[in-house]
């Protein structure tokens, strides 16, 4: 059997070690938080200094910028002749043309319901057209 006084000095190493121990672990964390700060830091910073790549064009762009001359003009008078859209055959008159999508917007086509509030002081019913 030991004497207590070895005991106490057991017991004062393994403070001091514990102690150690934990100031190194707080060390590392605290390095490899800054790592990690630093790492996402130059990953910004290389990411931001790249220079930017070619964007993807879509086929429709593409095809649209290659195009010259447009036979189809506002005020024009069309019909919807994709069979797979759900209002095909409908007729309307060209509001916009947007050349660089190679897309027309056609007066009264993929409009939806407009909800008109109800007035109750004036008498006015909330109505949809």
């Amino acid at each position: 059997r030991r004497g207590r006084e070895e005991q106490d000095n057991d017991c004062e190493r393994g403070r001091t070690k514990q102690r150690q121990y934990s100031d190194k672990y707080k060390q590392n964390k605290q390095k490899r938080y800054i790592k990690q700060k630093m790492s996402a830091r130059l990953k910004l910073t290389k990411l931001l200094m790249k220079s930017p790549g070619k964007l993807k064009k879509s086929p429709q762009v593409i095809e649209a910028s290659k195009k010259t001359k447009w036979n189809i003009l506002r005020g024009d008078t069309v019909q919807i002749i994709k069979r797979s859209h759900p209002e095909y055959g409908k007729k309307g008159i060209v509001t916009k043309v947007d050349r660089s999508t190679d897309r027309v917007t056609i007066e009264g086509v993929n409009v939806g319901p407009k909800r008109y509030p109800a007035i109750p002081e004036r008498g006015i019913k909330g109505r949809v057209i």
